[in-house]
Parts: structure tokens; C-alpha cells; sequence
């Protein structure tokens, strides 16, 4: 959760002024206005002081679990400032809301009350917006001049706004339109998305347990091939055979979470170097922090088996890569290289989206990195996989935008590129795209392509390399975006899927 998030849930908790926030930050109640409204960012420095602050917070996993709840039953991210407005709703009822989240969100297709529809949200940060500004001008004595008209002019752009939208909702409606989104049935991978949510995308126990491995398999040697299968076979009495075309079949892949007794390993040696040491990894994980992953699994209470294995799979492959690529050393070097994925996945011996997964998890309290979105999807644009960031909706199956630079990707395989995305709302995102192909095992066989896409807020611009190529001052660096064309309220732009269909003849 966002430190900016975090601030405001402690001030609605605690009910603390300006005045005593800034004292308890030590730093300047005007500074302390800025970063609430949004109009300074957050330095690492501070959010590590923020996060100190708001340790004991109540409210925070209770917004986190309905948050997940209603971006599940609308089928899209909640922005930012989405999740302000739903703040007040959340501190007033922390001791009710497991009931409230069980009635209203948890069972049928009943529409939940709790701000289901677009207009109700708009209206609720339309609302918030003039509440945090106008306290702002009562509370603050410190602003000057042109801060206070800045401050006058977004109270009356808000209230504009909620006069407009409350004017939409009392018009009558020409046809009656559907209130509520029907639940669909709890997936698996869905599951996992809130579990990987909830957490924080930082597993500490794994990170450690990903140290014990790495020891106990170092005594064969550095961490290759070599010392894997070596530790496998001689230390844990796993045979492992290579074949071609070994391991390549979905349902070989799933069973790295289900062998148990354990069975042979098989493995294609065309694999490259990075996929093999990764897969063996998996092997190895699996079988030597069984118990912990166990324990993982069983406290997340997936609601099937099938739930169960695919949790299971994801937590296997986070260890994974938390064994490549060790937490403290890993965030160092992307930091001082600006997360030059390239330059890291050559370092560590890892394939790019390997980096990016990692890249994902450095979400350590107090040692964080960029907080960073992905989206995974196939040469015909269904989404495989995908993390969510606060402001751009991932799409869950269907496309997103065709202008994204994950789409980009796979009309340019092997390229990097980068975008500096604006959606209709005025907010940007750095967005990164690149396409990443499996092994080729005989001439003519297709190769597995996906195209991989990392996002970031353009807040955190200045410490990625990638942000470098773009003058956010020049609007021919940016690049016009929305969530998908079925929301997006650019009706002229030229790739949007009705602006495509043919006429007929």
C-alpha cells in the first residue's frame, strides 16, 4: 500500500492536524499539504518514516481486502484516488467490515453497496477532493499567497466537477443500464493475484528460506547446472534425465508444485542457460521448503484444490528467483544501475522477465524499491498473467489498450520500448514492453512468444534509465492511452477497436 495511502488512513484514524503530523514527520506543515493533495511526491527517506508511523494502523488490510473485493466485481483497477475516497468508509467501520465485506461483497450476484458503479466513485473523490482541500485552508497557516489560490482554484474545479456528475445522476436514464457487474466464478489465478495483493508482493520467509537453499546447494559449487543437479541427485536422491523436448508440456510444468512421491526429473537440454538453472531451481524449492510452502498455502485458505496448486506454483517460483537473485544485493544493483533490466539479467544470469517478476517483489518494508505493475500477454493480446498498480487497470482477460507498449512489442520482437503513457485522466505511467521466446527445440518448430510489460508511476521517472528518452514537457513524448477501448473516452483515436471495423460493402 501506497505511503501517500497510509498518511491519510493515520490522519482519518487519529484524527491529527496538519500541525502535529508535519512534528511527528519533522518537516513542514506546507510540505505535509503537498504530499497529501498529491503534488509532491514521496522521497524514499520519508516513506520509510511514514511506514515507521503507521505501523500499527488498522484500517490498511481492511481497504486491501475490499479493495480486492471490488476490483474483482468491477473487472478493472481502482486509481488512487479511487481508494482515498473509500477511506473514510473504512476507518468508520474497521471493527464491522469483515461483516460488511461477507454480506455485501462475498456470496451471489447481489450489487454491492459499497460504491459499485463509476458514478458513485467519481462522486466519492469529487467529495474527498473538496473535504482534504478545504481542511487544508482551514489547518494551514504557512501557505503563501500562490499556494492558497492554487488550493481556491481545485476547490472550485472539484466542486464544478461533483455539480456536474450530480446533475448525470438525476437525469433519467433513456434505457435501463445494468447497477451491478455478476460475480464470475473465483479463478485461480485470481486467487493468487489477491493472496500476491494482500501480502504486499514480499514473502520475508521465502527470501530467507531462499538463503538456506542457495547455502546448502553452494557446497557443489557456484549456482549453476552443475550444482543444482548435483544437489539434487546426490543430496535430495532426485534422478534427473535429459530428453529433448523433455519438460516442455504445461502439464510438465504444473508438476513441479504436485509430485509427491517424487518422481524423475526431465528436462530438455535446449533449454537456454537461464530458463534450465531456472527450472531446476523450481525443483529444488520445491522439494526442500515443502513444509513452509505447505504452511503458505494452508494459511492463505484456498477455497479448492486447484486454487491450492496454482498458489503453490507462484510461491515456488518466487523462491526461485528470490535464489538467483538475493534481495539486498539484487535491489543495490538496480538501483545504482537504474534498473537497467538488461544489465541485470546479465549479472545475475537471469532471462528479462525473470528480472521483471523480481523486480515485482522488492517491496520490502523500509527497503523498497520502484513499485512496478506487469502485464504478460500472447501474440493474440489475452492477457497470461498480470500485476496490478494503483491508476492503470491490467486487464484480466480481455486486451487493454492496442497503444500500450506490451502491444507495441510484438510487432518489433527483441526490442526494448519505452512510452510515456497519459491516460484520459491527466495520469502518466512509464511503460516498458519487450518480447521474450522460448527455446526452439528442431528447424521449423514455432517458438513461444509473449511480450512482457512492466509499468510505474512517472513519479518514479528519475531513477529508471528508461524514463531518459522522454520530455514530459514535450507532448510529442507522450503518448495518448487509455485502460481498454471499451472504457476509454477517446473516440477518435485511430486504433480504437470500433474505429478499425470495415465498412461493409
Amino acid at each position: 500500500m501506497s505511503a501517500l495511502i497510509l498518511l491519510l488512513i493515520y490522519r482519518a484514524e487519529t484524527r491529527t492536524s496538519l500541525h502535529h503530523l508535519a512534528k511527528a514527520l519533522n518537516i513542514s506543515t506546507a510540505y505535509v499539504a503537498m504530499m497529501l493533495k498529491g503534488e509532491r511526491a514521496i522521497p524514499p527517506a520519508m516513506e520509510v518514516k511514514i511506514r515507521a508511523l503507521t505501523a500499527a494502523l488498522k484500517t490498511p488490510i481492511s481497504l486491501t481486502i475490499l479493495r480486492a473485493k471490488l476490483e474483482q466485481r468491477l473487472s478493472r483497477t481502482l486509481s488512487e484516488k479511487e481508494l482515498v475516497a473509500l477511506i473514510p468508509l473504512v476507518v468508520a467501520h474497521v471493527p464491522l467490515m469483515e461483516d460488511l465485506l461477507a454480506d455485501n461483497l462475498g456470496q451471489g450476484d447481489a450489487p454491492s453497496s459499497l460504491h459499485s458503479d463509476l458514478p458513485d466513485f467519481e462522486i466519492a473523490t469529487a467529495l474527498s477532493g473538496l473535504s482534504s482541500l478545504a481542511d487544508i485552508l482551514a489547518e494551514e497557516p504557512d501557505l503563501n499567497p500562490e499556494q492558497r489560490v492554487q488550493f481556491q482554484r481545485g476547490i472550485q474545479r472539484e466542486a464544478a466537477r461533483l455539480k456536474n456528475l450530480l446533475k448525470l445522476r438525476a437525469r433519467p436514464a433513456a434505457q435501463p443500464q445494468p447497477q451491478a457487474i455478476a460475480r464470475a466464478e473465483v479463478r485461480a489465478d485470481r486467487f493468487v493475484d489477491e493472496v500476491f495483493l494482500a501480502q504486499g508482493y514480499y514473502f520475508p520467509d521465502l527470501e530467507i528460506e531462499a538463503d538456506l537453499i542457495v547455502r546448502r546447494t553452494q557446497r557443489h559449487g557456484p549456482l549453476g547446472t552443475f550444482a543444482l543437479v548435483t544437489r539434487l541427485e546426490t543430496d535430495l536422491g532426485r534422478t534427473v534425465i535429459w530428453r529433448e523436448g523433455a519438460g516442455m508440456a504445461a502439464a510438465a510444468v504444473r508438476s513441479i508444485a504436485t509430485q509427491d512421491p517424487p518422481s524423475p526429473i526431465e528436462l530438455d537440454p535446449s533449454l537456454a542457460q537461464a530458463q534450465l538453472r531456472f527450472r531446476l531451481a523450481q525443483f529444488l524449492a520445491a522439494q526442500e521448503a515443502k513444509v513452509l510452502l505447505d504452511r503458505l498455502v494452508m494459511a492463505a485458505h484456498p477455497p479448492d484444490p486447484h486454487c491450492a496448486i496454482q498458489l503453490k506454483r507462484a510461491l515456488i517460483a518466487y523462491l526461485a528467483a528470490a535464489m538467483f537473485m538475493p534481495y539486498a544485493p539484487f535491489l543495490a544493483a538496480a538501483q545504482a544501475q537504474r534498473y537497467d533490466i538488461d544489465w541485470l539479467a546479465r549479472h545475475f544470469g537471469c532471462s528479462f522477465d525473470q528480472v521483471c517478476h523480481r523486480l515485482i517483489a522488492l517491496r520490502k518494508p523500509g527497503q523498497a524499491g520502484v513499485p512496478f505493475g506487469m502485464l504478460r500477454i500472447s501474440p493474440a493480446g489475452h492477457t497470461i498473467s498480470r500485476i496490478t498498480i494503483p491508476g492503470l487497470a491490467l486487464p484480466d482477460q480481455r486486451a487493454g489498450c492496442p497503444l500500450w507498449a506490451a502491444y507495441g512489442a510484438l510487432q518489433r520482437p527483441g526490442e526494448t520500448l519505452t512510452q510515456l503513457a497519459e491516460l484520459p485522466d491527466g495520469e502518466r505511467f512509464l511503460l516498458i514492453g519487450r518480447t521474450t521466446a522460448g527455446p526452439r527445440a528442431h528447424y521449423g518448430q514455432p517458438r513461444r512468444l509473449t511480450a512482457v510489460m512492466l509499468a510505474c508511476d512517472w513519479a518514479y521517472g528519475h531513477a529508471l534509465i528508461y524514463a531518459d528518452a522522454h520530455d514530459p514537457a514535450r507532448q510529442a513524448s507522450l503518448t495518448p492511452v487509455g485502460h481498454s477501448c471499451t472504457t476509454c473516452p477517446r473516440d477518435t483515436c485511430e486504433s480504437r477497436v470500433g474505429n478499425l471495423i470495415s465498412p461493409k460493402f
